[in-house]
């Protein structure tokens, strides 16, 4: 299926894969798959996150009832939700505010972020460059 997407014309001057491959054995088959049908991985970009700010980037998520387009997260300053006297709503219209699908669920830290797990050895080939974003950047 992704091999039939990155045939298509619109992705003839490049494309970018995010969030996939996830694992060793789906980066695996992508390079054995990509070299089967002739197209060429330039770059693997790998942006390395404190696993506890990434717990609380998916914990921390709250979907507005009216918008889920409004984004609020409790944990992150710039788009925290707005208090009204002990509740919290959506900072951009009010909104009552649901958890997200994620924070429904188990908390990463017990059962693993397999987007931010890398392997020590990846399969890409040789002339692929691979480029790690530094863990504190400087200000842009």
């Amino acid at each position: 299926m992704i091999l039939d997407r990155l045939k298509q014309p619109d992705c003839a001057k490049g494309w970018l894969l995010d969030g996939f491959p996830r694992n060793y054995n789906q980066a695996k088959q992508l390079d054995e798959a990509l070299a089967g049908a002739h197209l060429k991985l330039d770059y693997v970009i790998e942006i390395v996150l404190d696993r506890e700010i990434a717990k609380n980037r998916i914990m921390g998520r709250r979907l507005c009832v009216n918008d889920n387009n409004h984004p609020n997260n409790v944990f992150i300053e710039a788009i925290k939700p707005t208090r009204i006297g002990s509740k919290i709503v959506c900072r951009i219209c009010g909104g009552e505010l649901k958890p997200g699908p994620t924070t429904r669920m188990k908390s990463p830290s017990t059962r693993g972020i397999p987007f931010i797990t890398t392997p020590k050895k990846a399969p890409w080939p040789r002339s692929t460059t691979l480029r790690k974003k530094p863990r504190n950047p400087g200000p842009v």
